[in-house]
């Protein structure tokens, strides 16, 4: 049909009762075959119909501009222009072959539904089983093959003469790919007559391939994303950045990356300023909580010039690269921080070891991991609520009056209350170490009456809550 619009639109218009033959013969069986391809559609359940609409819907449009062009041809002999019938010729081919790439992707579509969780296997799995039974050609299951095996031979030169051939799981990609294209090549010569045995076999062992092959994949996409930032996420966008800078990259895919990453630091953004706006006794705590916000900002900042780098067409790359380098300063500052804030509340509470500086619990008298001695008191952020000792009582110095001895307890009190005082320490704290002093006092109660007093000794029993200390220092 197609060259008989460039003879009759070339000077041969006796030609032309012919060529609208062939064109309603056409338009007759194009509508019956389209009728019957969205009638069987209409009867497939729902989620069958939204899983494949995009396929279905490329399959409609092209079958419009087919109906199009043959309406075209047939409108050629009430006004016999040669440059509409050349169009309607061109129409023809565009929609002719679309129609045969768009069915050949829908058909594998649909013959990749099935239970096993890659779609290539059960699409091989479902098309040999259609081979079986007759109700597809020998012709259509070599081409299936025929094109993965040229994809995988593609695959295996781009990685023969890629620089990053020997990189972390790009060999195990190639020997995955090279498996894949023996398993491709002994499946394609299968035949109707084959036993099911046969297809079975061969198909496990691709689907083997393909495992070893998306493993491979993995090896190589974590390596890449490895550094320079412990945030893959982040590292993911700077790669994507000098792909594109070295023009191996769309620019969608950059702009993709900056999108998503940008909403995630504006919430986490959002929250860490509410955080840092929270009253809270520990400075070290207000300090990175602020280095926190800073650097999300930066990040923040930065994201937004690779954003608009990614969706200008004349964007500057200097201005690129050094939105990377303050994304990558940035995202090392915030984990820093942030490495910081964690340390702080795992040895909030604890004794630190001066042996061994391993951190113990606060009731621990002895090392959990040396076995040596804990000191029982603490001024400083690491203060611990509880495992004080019992009081202890001496002599008078030249014999005079007894008074009160500087007890371990008593130095964790007086340093607690300095600490409140100061702002480092707060009400709940203090008063959580209160209420330990205040079992350890009643324990030292009960113990005090089995000792016999030594002479010219006084001990002065407290007749006042320890928490009066937390009201005089408030």
């Amino acid at each position: 049909m197609i060259d008989l619009c460039q003879e009759i639109a070339g000077g041969k218009p006796d030609l032309y009762p012919q060529l609208e033959a062939a064109a309603n013969q056409r338009h007759s069986e194009m509508t019956a075959v389209s009728d019957r391809f969205f009638s069987e559609i209409e009867s497939q359940p729902e989620d069958f119909q939204k899983e494949l609409s995009k396929e279905i819907e490329l399959i409609e449009r092209l079958y419009e501009g087919y109906g199009r062009a043959l309406e075209a041809i047939l409108g050629f002999k009430a006004d016999p222009k040669p440059e509409s019938l050349l169009e309607a010729a061109m129409m023809l081919s565009f929609a002719s072959n679309g129609l045969l790439t768009a069915m050949s992707g829908y058909e594998q579509r649909v013959l990749s539904r099935g239970s096993h969780k890659l779609p290539l296997v059960n699409l091989l799995t479902n098309l040999g089983v259609a081979l079986r039974k007759g109700q597809t050609s020998q012709e259509a299951w070599q081409a299936t093959c025929t094109q993965y095996k040229d994809t995988y031979q593609g695959a295996i030169a781009e990685i023969d003469n890629s620089k990053h051939k020997n990189d972390k799981g790009v060999p195990e990609r190639k020997a995955a790919f090279e498996k894949l294209l023996a398993s491709i090549a002994r499946l394609e010569i299968l035949s109707k007559e084959s036993s099911a045995a046969n297809f079975d076999e061969e198909i496990a062992t691709f689907s083997q391939g393909q495992d070893e092959l998306n493993a491979a994949i993995a090896t190589f996409n974590e390596a890449a994303v490895a550094g320079p930032t412990p945030s893959r996420a982040v590292n993911t966008v700077l790669l994507s950045a000098r792909s594109l800078l070295g023009g191996g990259m769309h620019p969608e895919v950059l702009r993709g990356l900056c999108q998503q990453q940008l909403e995630e630091i504006q919430k986490a953004l959002a929250q860490a300023k509410l955080a840092a706006q929270t009253p809270t006794s520990s400075s070290t705590i207000q300090e990175e909580g602020a280095r926190i916000v800073e650097s999300m900002e930066a990040i923040e900042e930065a994201l937004e010039t690779l954003l608009a780098f990614s969706e200008a067409s004349d964007g500057k790359p200097e201005v690129a690269q050094e939105a990377m380098k303050q994304l990558e300063a940035a995202t090392l500052d915030l984990h820093s921080a942030n490495n910081n804030v964690q340390e702080f509340n795992e040895r909030y509470g604890k004794i630190v070891c001066p042996s061994c500086s391993t951190l113990n619990v606060p009731n621990n008298r002895m090392c959990s991991s040396c076995g040596r001695q804990l000191p029982q008191m603490t001024g400083s952020e690491e203060f611990g609520s509880g495992g004080a000792s019992s009081m202890e009582i001496s002599d008078a110095p030249d014999g005079g009056e007894s008074g009160p001895v500087m007890t371990d307890v008593m130095k964790r009190l007086f340093d607690a209350c300095q600490e409140f005082q100061s702002g480092n320490l707060s009400a709940d704290e203090v008063l959580a170490m209160l209420d330990g002093l205040d079992r350890h006092i009643a324990e030292a109660r009960t113990k005090i009456p089995r000792f016999k007093m030594p002479s010219k000794t006084s001990v002065r029993t407290p007749k006042r809550s320890p928490k009066w200390w937390l009201a005089r220092w408030a």
